[in-house]
């Protein structure tokens, strides 16, 4: 990085370097660099180097975004030049950027001159307005006026709800909607998809999920995702939200306490809470008596609509002079609602329109439900889906109604043993049928087939499974099929097909919830056992929360809490105990101990030597030593070496954090290492390695411990467990900082600090302050370091968490050397400044410090 004395001169340069770059008769390859220009304030510091609030990190951020090749400004330094650039040369308007680590975006301009490439492809930046909305496969039928209609709503109040029965296009619409106002929002869109969520109580967890946010110790989804939200200019998209219209208050909750958080919800229902503006989705313009020559019926969108989905089907079809009558007629027959036209669409291949209109003369009247309190247009709806149902062959309306009791779609394996076990169907011939027929969906996972259902569809499907009589049998046979998945997932969950399954399991979630909720009102031994055999995937899966409050269910009602229950219930309720202690001490419940105290006690009697060593390991790791050693011990007689490597590692972690015999807790972590290598477990190795960069950096061991870090960082990151990875890489900072190699201290906690505000974790955040705050206080910046400083405390304030004793040992007398540098006015004036900050202002300020030697904060 160069310092200039002109932002001309930077300008100048740049483009005499690259064109005797191009010029160089390189040996091998050519190599190609990119280079970036910003203007901002510095200081000379008496070491040579400079140092300015952002503009390091601005400089680099803009250099980042250019390619090889590629010259870039920034828009201070652009303005500047303007005016008194040299012949031939010109600024390109690349638009507005959103940099990684910047809070504000970024107008970028392109150097071209001659002998200079200008054709680069678009700027590999983030987007400026990022989003997760889905990509849609097809074309948006009209709805202009409908469009208009809500932007102008959202753009009066902060809660807009489409409301209107299922199939209407809420879901399409709302898509629509967000696609067009995510310029408006600096934070972006997001989709937030409830169709398989049937617990109020885990809409918090959707959000969180769509947002990439994770569960943490101590903290719930709800919080994490209210701390997240606060500061950010967001749109969420709620969608299908009318099965869990008891979370409508959590909604309330969002925006009192998110002032730049829009939200548009699709629901059946309205929320009824204060500030919503329902918006009532009308049906698609529909053709009246005059309009039946094709170019009039063409400019109608229930017309248009249907041509264009049969097209997608028989690619020849076209509106004519013959069918234009009978498509007419059939739009108006289904009240122009979207789905209902889609399926009598998707029969184009085998009835042509005028035989369609038959067909569906005799379908609507059979189908239509006499319940007078139903909306007309969900009576369509009923009638359109069932038309399609009544076309299926017997066996084909059997497997139809019988896929009803999978939500989020099932593998083939999972509809033959469910839908088929007594072998009466053509299982692959009749999901080739309904494919066919648009009323299911297929996609390919990893390899392997998956089926699914629109949700509108599936409740139909349901009701006629209810009215066959088969609802509690095929519950049951859905409970016994993923009973036995999760038997046979528990062993492969540490190996070397642990994130195979973890992807399998997480693809099932859905179904593992119904599977669980009707066990515990039909087959409580059996849903506990499936909520066993899975602790695993709870823990990693981010699902803590739901999995704990199914747990606590079931151990307070019969079976599990009958003091004369059998052995068999007996072993259960220990088992459960035991999972519900695990997943409550991750979250630092404070019942934790309680409740792994109650299950060591019946593990010790039922004989459990697995389980009561992994029970044991938690209870040392929380402050028992002869508990830690106990259960090492047991884990031995087992010879089984993964609960040998588990209780290993926590011994390790209880010995260093109650300041035991660091020795002992060396070897217990490095034969829980080798153990993990020998099973072949990526996340335990990361664990074990983990345990042993600590304990090396606690014996000043640092070149151990830095290895041992980098390995842990690196495996947590392939087993797609984040938070750890996270940790492993604070750890390793904390390590660099140790050793005085300050720069490298700070490039680490400026990526791990933008980890945690991701997140929305605000006592992490704090945490990474204090820690860039002793760096800044170690190289004599002193003003910076009370900005810091002050903007840590703010946050732990918030949050009410604090440093440990040593930590805060540590702060006090750093902070101690800096009051004594500066007046007082002074100090308590930069504290201030520090605590006025907002949780981005304070990372964007820490992300000024220097984290490369050598750089100018100039240009």
């Amino acid at each position: 990085c160069a310092a200039f004395d002109t932002a001309g001169d930077a300008v100048e340069a740049a483009i005499r370097s690259q064109r005797e770059l191009r010029a160089k008769p390189w040996d091998g390859p050519r190599i190609n660099v990119r280079m970036g220009i910003h203007t901002g304030g510095a200081e000379l510091q008496p070491d040579g180097e400079y140092l300015g609030y952002l503009t390091l990190t601005r400089v680099q951020r803009v250099m980042s975004a250019a390619y090889g090749g590629q010259v870039l400004l920034s828009n201070a330094a652009s303005e500047l030049v303007r005016g008194g650039l040299p012949d031939g040369v010109t600024l390109r308007d690349m638009g507005e950027h959103r940099l990684k680590g910047l809070g504000t975006a970024e107008r970028l301009w392109q150097v071209t001159a001659p002998d200079l490439r200008e054709d680069f492809p678009p700027l590999p930046t983030l987007s400026e307005h990022p989003h997760n909305l889905p990509i849609q496969l097809t074309s948006f039928i009209g709805r202009a006026g409908e469009l208009h209609a809500i932007k102008k709503a959202l753009g009066e109040q902060r809660l807009v709800t489409l409301t209107g029965p299922g199939g209407i296009g809420k879901t399409r619409l709302s898509i629509e909607t967000a696609s067009d106002l995510v310029g408006d929002f600096r934070h972006g869109a997001w989709f937030v998809p409830l169709e398989h969520t049937r617990d109020p109580a885990l809409v918090p967890t959707a959000i969180a999920h769509a947002l990439h946010l994770q569960e943490l110790p101590g903290r719930t989804i709800a919080e994490a995702l209210k701390d997240y939200l606060r500061e950010k200019e967001i749109l969420l998209v709620l969608d299908n939200f009318e099965q869990v219209v008891d979370s409508a208050s959590f909604v309330k909750e969002l925006l009192t306490t998110s002032p730049g958080l829009k939200i548009i919800v699709s629901s059946r229902t309205p929320l009824r809470i204060s500030g919503e503006y329902e918006y009532r989705v009308p049906l698609l313009s529909l053709p009246d008596g005059d309009q039946q020559t094709p170019d009039q019926l063409a400019e109608l969108e229930s017309v248009q609509l249907f041509v264009e989905r049969a097209r997608s089907t028989k690619a020849d079809f076209a509106l004519t002079p013959e069918n234009a009558p009978a498509i007419a007629e059939t739009c108006q027959r289904l009240d122009g609602l979207p789905l209902a036209i889609e399926l009598a669409a998707a029969r184009i291949r085998v009835l042509p329109p005028q035989k369609m209109l038959d067909q569906l003369e005799d379908r609507l009247k059979f189908l239509k439900s006499p319940a007078r309190d139903l909306p007309a247009r969900q009576q369509t709806l009923r009638a359109a889906i069932g038309w399609s149902y009544d076309l299926l062959t017997p066996p084909e309306k059997l497997l139809f109604q019988r896929l009803a009791v999978f939500i989020g779609g099932a593998t083939f394996e999972a509809v033959e043993e469910v839908c088929n076990s007594d072998g009466d169907l053509d299982v692959l011939s009749g999901l080739e049928s309904l494919l066919d027929k648009s009323l299911i969906q297929g996609a390919e996972t990893g390899g392997e087939a998956r089926y699914d259902m629109l949700e509108t569809i599936r409740a139909f499907a349901d009701e006629a499974l209810v009215a066959s009589g088969e609802a509690d049998e095929m519950q049951r046979r859905h409970l016994m099929y993923f009973h036995r998945l999760a038997r046979q997932a528990e062993p492969h969950l540490v190996g070397p097909q642990e994130l195979d399954w973890i992807v399998r399991l997480t693809a099932e979630h859905s179904n593992l919830q119904s599977a669980i909720l009707w066990g515990l009102r039909q087959d409580v031994e059996r849903a506990v056992e499936l909520l066993s055999h899975l602790s695993l995937f709870w823990s990693r899966g981010g699902h803590n929360e739901e999995a704990i409050g199914w747990l606590k269910h079931a151990l307070a009602a019969p079976p599990l809490a009958d003091a004369s229950a059998s052995a068999r219930v007996y072993r259960l309720r220990a088992k459960a105990l035991l999972s519900l202690g695990i997943l409550s001490l991750q979250q630092e419940y404070p019942d934790a101990l309680a409740i792994l105290q109650e299950s060591i006690r019946l593990l010790r009697e039922l004989g459990e030597d697995i389980d009561l060593a992994a029970a044991l390991s938690f209870i040392g790791f929380l402050g028992d030593l002869r508990a830690a050693e106990e259960s090492v011990a047991i884990a031995r007689r087992t010879n089984d070496r993964w609960i040998l490597a588990y209780a290993l590692a926590w011994q390790s972690q209880a010995l260093r954090i109650a300041g035991g015999d660091l020795q002992v807790a060396q070897e217990a972590a490095a034969e829980s290492t080798r153990l993990a290598r020998e099973i072949g477990s990526d996340w335990g190795v990361a664990r074990s390695v983990l345990s042993q960069g600590q304990l090396a950096a606690a014996t000043g061991q640092p070149d151990e411990a830095r290895s041992y870090l980098q390995e842990s960082m690196a495996l947590f990151s392939k087993s797609q467990d984040d938070y750890h990875a996270n940790m492993a890489r604070s750890g390793l900072a904390h390590l660099e900082q140790g050793q005085g190699n300050y720069e490298e201290a700070l490039r680490l906690y400026q990526e791990s600090i933008l980890v945690w505000q991701d997140w929305g974790l605000q006592a992490a955040v704090a945490h990474e302050l204090e820690c860039m705050m002793l760096i800044a206080a170690a190289q004599g910046r002193a003003e910076r370091a009370v900005r810091l400083a002050g903007a840590a405390q703010k946050l732990r304030h918030q949050t009410g968490t604090g440093p440990t004793p040593d930590e805060q040992m540590e702060i006090d007398k750093s902070l101690e050397t800096v009051r004594s540098q500066l007046p007082s006015a002074l100090y308590n004036a930069l504290l201030a400044e520090g605590e006025s900050m907002t949780m981005s202002e304070a990372i964007s300020y820490a992300l000024g410090l220097p984290a490369q030697k050598g750089l100018s904060e100039k240009s």
